[in-house]
């Protein structure tokens, strides 16, 4: 069942609770790679439910691991797990997850487009902003107040997942922003630096300035936003999140070659209305795979595909909103 967190849902929240309290054992897992807001979630379950242990399937990315070393967070990694005891946080896609896991979990909270895991329980509100909010919602309903350390865990998830604020679909969320802030004694500048890695590696700094030696942009013909489609070794993420942050491009897709897969990132900037999850979606079943993501930010998994199918298929999407011009 899907559970929204709203005001209606006052009950939905206390089901679910209650029926995690009664599990005598839990894991609590996330996506591979599992960012700010998957690690900030699990972390905060654990909050509410202490004997929980925390088992990733690989490494969390470098801003989250920077998270858990700020704030002493422990994990496992291991790819066997026993869905059946297991909730997954901030993943409903079966493509971010080992293969062999695609059975009936526990329990899913998640706040993405995509619905394709299977659950005993479900708590899920795609008008979310971070999964960590849609369990501050339950701690609310349930009449649990945060403590310091619980607010800014939330607080970092919804910063990190709405790219520091710049991509809320409901400003009614402010309010309860406000509230993390008075609670936590922290500033937003202080919580800030958790999150902003300024410095590339070198490995990573290769394979961006190497990204451009065959890309392609374009440019709508009525409001002047870029769009720039690029191939890379890997580092798809970061490549496309420094096409938006660094080029001040309006949008940057970029692809890399993975293990028995094609793994696309897209990013936006704010004053494009095109909801990437959604595009993300429709392009990733276009191309035979599966996508989904937020509004600014989202990626897809294919199978294996030349780069130029992935760049044509693309551009002809887009074409279908905006009248392009390539250069």
């Amino acid at each position: 069942m899907a559970l929204r967190a709203t005001a209606s849902s006052t009950s939905d929240f206390k089901s679910f609770f209650n029926f995690l309290s009664q599990q005598k054992k839990l894991t609590v897992s996330s996506h591979f790679l599992a960012d700010v807001d998957g690690v900030c979630s699990a972390f905060l379950l654990k909050s509410l439910f202490p004997s929980a242990r925390i088992v990733f399937f690989d490494k969390p990315s470098k801003e989250a691991r920077a998270v858990c070393e700020a704030y002493k967070l422990e994990y496992e990694t291991t790819l066997i797990i026993d869905p059946s005891t297991t909730v997954l946080i901030d993943v409903d896609d079966p493509v971010l997850i080992p293969s062999t896991h695609h059975k009936q979990f526990l329990a899913i909270i998640d706040h993405h487009h995509t619905q394709h895991l299977k659950s005993v329980q479900r708590l899920s509100d795609h008008t979310a902003p971070s999964t960590t909010y849609i369990l501050y919602s339950m701690m609310k309903f349930m009449g649990i107040k945060p403590s310091k350390k619980q607010a800014e865990l939330i607080l970092l998830g919804i910063i990190a997942d709405t790219n520091r604020f710049k991509s809320v679909e409901n400003t009614a969320i402010f309010s309860d922003v406000a509230d993390l802030f008075e609670i936590s004694g922290k500033s937003y500048d202080s919580l800030l630096p958790l999150l902003t890695t300024t410095a590339m590696s070198t490995s990573e700094r290769l394979v961006f300035a190497r990204s451009f030696r065959t890309f392609r942009i374009l440019r709508t013909t009525k409001d002047d936003f870029l769009f720039i489609i690029t191939d890379c070794e890997a580092f798809q993420s970061l490549v496309a999140d420094r096409l938006v942050e660094c080029m001040e491009v309006d949008f940057g897709l970029a692809y890399a070659p993975a293990e028995n897969e094609m793994r696309i990132s897209l990013r936006s900037s704010p004053r494009l209305m095109l909801h990437l999850g959604t595009f993300a979606s429709t392009l990733a079943s276009r191309l035979g795979g599966s996508g989904g993501g937020h509004k600014h930010a989202a990626g897809m998994n294919i199978s294996p595909t030349n780069g130029k199918k992935i760049e044509e298929a693309a551009i002809k999407l887009l074409k279908e909103t905006y009248s392009l011009k390539e250069y």
